[in-house]
């Protein structure tokens, strides 16, 4: 397949979108400790949220965005390729039709939400220990308590709870 061809479940685009937009959104919370000092903690996800808009033309432009709005309504999820970028598991979320089909031409604009396949478990590089042990963390996200020692050197014995402590997972 064409490396400069945006395609997404078998559908590929017949002239790339006109604009795209990738977010890479992020979301902490504020954890306040005793003497009035806080700690950031990364909670988010980091699904990427692509957007954009372009045009569809010709005597087939209609068919252009029905087709892409069959994915939609299957609420297909698979793999976004976009030019210079390393591909994407997505899942549609938005197609809009933003000016009518006029001379054989439709307006629209997108958006995609990175996905994750089914058996896809999110584990954070490093979580905040909030009195638990190293057995504890590594019972509660299923990752073997060997390497949780070996990844966390200063902690000199893993039955020991930890409060307020970062501890590295990944």
């Amino acid at each position: 397949m064409n490396n400069n061809i945006m395609s997404f479940c078998g559908y590929v685009w017949k002239n790339n979108p006109s604009n795209i937009k990738i977010e890479y959104p992020k979301k902490y919370n504020e954890d306040i400790i005793p003497y009035n000092k806080s700690v950031l903690q990364d909670v988010s996800l980091k699904r990427r949220i692509i957007s954009g808009s372009g045009e569809f033309f010709g005597d087939d432009c209609f068919e252009q965005f029905k087709a892409l709005h069959i994915l939609l309504e299957k609420k297909k999820s698979g793999i976004l390729s976009i030019p210079n970028i390393d591909q994407i598991f997505a899942k549609i979320c938005s197609l809009e039709i933003t000016a009518e089909n006029i001379n054989n031409l439709i307006e629209y604009k997108f958006v995609f939400l990175e996905d994750y396949p089914n058996n896809y478990q999110y584990i954070p590089k490093t979580v905040i220990a909030q009195n638990e042990c190293l057995w504890d963390i590594a019972n509660k996200l299923d990752i073997n308590i060997d390497k949780l020692v070996i990844l966390n050197p200063s902690v000199k014995r893993p039955d020991l709870k930890l409060n307020n402590k970062e501890v590295k997972v990944l």
